[in-house]
């Protein structure tokens, strides 16, 4: 009970944009909507410190979605760095394919199928 208490504070009061899955809000990231602070550096703490805290508590959650999301915040975060050194990744286009790479990298990651990974992201662009 104290780990789940633990992954609930940590998700609201450092970042409440760390809370849910990570796949439906990432798909809506795809398509352009902006979400305030989901790609944040204090989203991935949270989601981070907050998934392990809720996997070590025992309760049956899926660590797909999170991962996912993780993997995207440091896509974005990647994308960041590398405009600053090459301007090709100031170009929309290039920083949301760069994006649906790193929701194949959580994918992949999580259930160790990089054919896995590059379906999904063909999925997740697709539509």
């Amino acid at each position: 009970l104290g780990l789940v208490l633990l992954a609930i504070a940590i998700t609201n009061f450092m970042a409440p944009s760390a809370a849910g899955s990570g796949i439906p809000e990432m798909k809506s990231v795809l398509k352009g909507i902006d979400l305030p602070h989901y790609l944040s550096m204090k989203a991935l703490v949270a989601k981070s410190f907050g998934l392990v805290a809720a996997l070590g508590s025992g309760i049956p959650i899926g660590k797909e979605g999170p991962f996912v999301h993780m993997a995207s915040i440091v896509g974005h975060n990647l994308s960041k760095i590398l405009t600053n050194i090459n301007t090709i990744y100031l170009n929309e286009s290039r920083a949301s394919e760069l994006l649906a790479a790193a929701c194949a990298v959580g994918v992949s990651s999580n259930f160790a199928a990089p054919i896995g990974g590059v379906l999904f992201s063909i999925e997740v662009t697709a539509t």
